[in-house]
């Protein structure tokens, strides 16, 4: 018997003469069944998804569950692996082109790739020997891939919080360089206004001390004029009081020398002489 793939399937031909029936040619015959009832199987599940998909639109809300078991026999789970599986590849099944990439697949590794996104499981997938991984192989290229996916995210996000971080640092720093300049500004003004009050200070300490100096000599002049009143007050009184002296006394004299007079002509005239000579010497002399 010889395998020959047509368009429904597999197709037997009887050639007993011309190949020897060898383990290796068996080996073939077996491998080339396997690979086309993988093919079958899956292209099979993606049918029933599809059908499911259509089912569903017309079974009433909430009698799902029902129907899938008393009607098709399928679980929940099963059932929607296979909607999976039509949405997946169903499109990619009616256009033969769209499908090369996926045309080895199994069931089981069809449904294995579905962890890929649809942008990235085709070019994910050639750069697998596909024919020659399990489904457990598969598996692992799958949680592999996003273990590192997972790290690339990770670090990428670590890199952002860092790129992040290193901006907030910059924009504090650039924060805190403003406001040193702004305070350096501030203590500049402060410093100048420092020195001009320290200069004001001093101009009013020399003003005050001026203006003590004057107070001290308007307050010396004001004592020296009243002293100089006062000395003057006193020597108006001790001239008036001599005066009043002399009034008295020239009064006493020309009351005892026109005594004289009458008594001792010689005496009255001697005394007379001398009055009338202190008399005309005081007048005459500048006072």
């Amino acid at each position: 018997m010889l395998l020959k793939s047509g368009e429904k399937g597999l197709v037997f031909m009887e050639d007993l003469h011309e190949i020897e029936r060898t383990p290796q040619v068996i080996a073939a015959e077996i491998l080339a069944i396997k690979t086309q009832a993988r093919k079958i199987l899956l292209t099979s599940a993606i049918e029933v998804g599809r059908r499911l998909v259509e089912a569903k639109e017309k079974i009433p809300y909430g009698e799902w569950l029902q129907w899938l078991e008393e009607s098709v026999g399928y679980s929940y789970r099963t059932a929607a692996n296979l909607v999976r599986l039509y949405e997946a590849y169903g499109k990619k099944q009616e256009n033969p082109a769209n499908l090369q990439a996926y045309a080895n697949l199994s069931y089981s590794q069809a449904l294995v790739l579905l962890g890929i996104p649809e942008s990235e499981r085709e070019s994910f997938l050639l750069e697998l020997d596909i024919d020659n991984m399990s489904v457990r192989q598969l598996e692992k290229a799958v949680k592999e891939r996003k273990e590192a996916i997972q790290k690339y995210e990770q670090a990428k996000a670590e890199e952002e919080k860092l790129k992040n971080s290193l901006i907030e640092q910059e924009q504090k720093l650039a924060s805190l360089q403003q406001e040193r300049d702004l305070l350096k500004k501030k203590a500049e003004l402060l410093s100048r206004s420092q020195a001009e009050a320290e200069e004001k200070a001093t101009r009013l300490t020399l003003r005050l001390k001026s203006m003590e100096q004057d107070t001290n000599t308007q307050a010396l002049a004001r004592m020296n004029k009243d002293l100089y009143a006062a000395y003057q007050r006193l020597q108006a009184n001790k001239v008036a009081f001599i005066y009043e002296q002399i009034e008295r006394n020239l009064k006493d004299f020309f009351r005892e020398i026109k005594d004289l007079c009458a008594k001792d002509p010689e005496t009255y005239e001697v005394y007379r002489e001398k009055m009338i000579k202190l008399l005309t010497d005081g007048l005459t002399e500048k006072l």
